[in-house]
């Protein structure tokens, strides 16, 4: 749920003003130790290289586990988060939480 309000104000559809999705990133996007600007850029390559080796959603999805057939949901949303495991790899290969340049509005 809370990945769909930073996907949504990524495409700046929750406020009037471009301006408002910026300054209040620290509701949405800090969470995911990401600044507005990073999430975009990420997620507008998604849409650019869908489904391609440059697309890196899709990248992460078969790491996940949710690119196969028959993927076992229950596991990859409710058991394998409390490993810590996405956790863990996230902060060891996600370089949004080291890029600070953008955290402020």
């Amino acid at each position: 749920m809370a990945e769909a309000i930073l996907h949504e104000a990524s495409h700046y559809n929750l406020f009037q003003s471009r301006r408002l999705h910026h300054r209040l990133q620290f509701l949405y996007a800090w969470p995911f130790l990401q600044t507005m600007s990073d999430y975009q850029g990420e997620h507008f390559d998604h849409h650019r290289y869908l489904m391609s080796d440059r697309d890196q959603t899709s990248v992460d999805y078969q790491m996940y586990g949710l690119a196969k057939r028959d993927p076992n949901l229950f596991f990859i949303w409710f058991i394998k988060p409390f490993t810590l495991y996405p956790t863990w790899h996230y902060l060891r290969h996600g370089n949004a939480a080291l890029d600070r340049k953008n955290w402020l509005p």
